[in-house]
């Protein structure tokens, strides 16, 4: 891909530009043991519940991608995703994006069909990350997020509900 944003007030050389690098590139292996199993490795894009936690960062030019291993377990109706991956740092250059060193997210998010239209996700997410920037204050971030969320449709209604504990 190649991410440039014109127009903009104030951009960053972090989220806004990105010469030319690969979003996503990995390798699917499956498996057929009591129940489906689905190891992923490489870099990937993630978007879990509705993008609240960990997702695509659509706001900014540039998408965020992850690079690690993520596992899929289907256990009937059930789906269970457990992945372990480090943050991409995006440069201007061209195949210049790297994991950032010493960061992770570490998480377990479960989807369980409650009916027809319902959903009920239940998951634990880990990150760690270093110089994270809020308020003009720059901190080390260790969070640990524990939720669930409901998900209704039904034709044009659709309702969200989500908690999570942190």
């Amino acid at each position: 891909n190649s991410c440039h944003a014109t127009g903009k007030n104030a951009m960053s050389p972090q989220i806004d530009r990105d010469d030319l690098s690969i979003m996503q590139a990995f390798a699917d292996l499956r498996f057929n043991i009591p129940f489906p199993l689905q190891l992923r490795l490489g870099r990937q894009e993630f978007l879990f519940g509705q993008d609240r936690i960990l997702g695509l960062r659509d706001g900014p030019t540039v998408r965020q991608t992850f690079d690690g291993a993520r596992m899929t377990i289907g256990l009937k109706a059930i789906t269970g995703d457990l992945f372990l991956v480090r943050p991409v740092s995006y440069a201007v250059g061209v195949f210049d994006n790297v994991p950032r060193s010493k960061e992770f997210v570490l998480a377990s998010y479960w989807t369980i069909p409650l009916n027809k239209s319902s959903l009920l996700d239940l998951y634990y997410f880990n990150a760690q990350f270093r110089n994270s920037t809020y308020a003009n204050d720059t901190a080390n971030e260790n969070r640990h997020s524990l939720g669930l969320r409901f998900g209704k449709s039904s034709g044009s209604f659709t309702c969200d509900a989500e908690f999570t504990y942190q």
